[in-house]
């Protein structure tokens, strides 16, 4: 929903398509509040669950395999994870020996290739490509620090893995992450436009005792099952007539 502030087609067709929405599943609050200010009736159903119906707590459960000084990159290529700002990060903490990098899904990436390629660097920064769901769980067991810099996200399933591992996680203070803080309790925010911000988020927790945190229902993928079953009943109730955009858009195709 944010990029329809910057295209007013999108922001034209979002603001038909929830003005006529029958229910809403959203990965954030601030995603709700925005559904509503695009034309989301009150007293739909809804289903608020956040990292895309949530995390599979068995695969990652407290750990106790953390390397101290192991730092995480786990969010990959994608632009708003803001990879190059972690990098960046990562070259001014490679004066400090004890600390070593794993960055996820940067392997190939030139800016990630050139960082790994310094001296200093030289077997302290690894990259890696994409990585299946249990291999992502074993080199998450091992972090010390989770690095999350992103410019804007809703509730990345990445965080709420390393909670569940009791790692400690730094992240960007983006209005989805601020909401998970304020409900866990356990992160460290920093302002994600500042590559000092983050080197100093990242240095400044390693080393932490960990902290296994009990997630709320909410972010379980195995509490969601009922919750989306309910939800989808729910909606269906709520139908009260053919989905006035489809047909819309099927009139003016014909």
């Amino acid at each position: 929903m944010p990029q329809a502030e910057n295209s007013r087609l999108l922001k034209y067709w979002l603001t038909r398509s929830l003005q006529r929405a029958n229910g809403i599943q959203y990965d954030a609050p601030i995603d709700y509040r925005r559904a509503l200010k695009y034309g989301l009736p009150d007293g739909v159903p809804e289903l608020y669950a956040a990292g895309n119906f949530g995390i599979d707590t068995d695969l990652f459960p407290p750990s106790a395999e953390r390397i101290p000084g192991h730092i995480v990159f786990p969010r990959g290529r994608a632009e708003s994870a803001n990879g190059a700002g972690f990098v960046r990060a990562v070259e001014l903490l490679k004066h400090h020996s004890q600390l070593r990098f794993t960055a996820i899904g940067l392997k190939g990436i030139s800016y990630a290739e050139k960082a790994a390629s310094d001296p200093m660097l030289t077997n302290r920064l690894v990259l890696t490509p994409r990585l299946s769901r249990e291999a992502f769980a074993e080199v998450l067991a091992t972090a010390d620090v989770v690095v999350s810099p992103t410019f804007t996200d809703g509730t990345p399933n990445s965080i709420l893995e390393a909670l569940a591992c009791g790692v400690t996680v730094v992240a960007g203070n983006i209005p989805s992450i601020a909401n998970l803080q304020s409900e866990v309790g356990v992160m460290t925010l920093f302002e994600h436009g500042s590559d000092e911000e983050v080197a100093a988020a990242i240095l400044g927790s390693v080393g932490r005792p960990p902290t296994v945190v009990r997630l709320p229902e909410h972010y379980s993928i195995h509490s969601n099952q009922a919750r989306v079953l309910d939800f989808y009943d729910g909606a269906i109730r709520h139908h009260s007539g053919p989905n006035k955009v489809g047909d819309e858009m099927d009139q003016s195709r014909a």
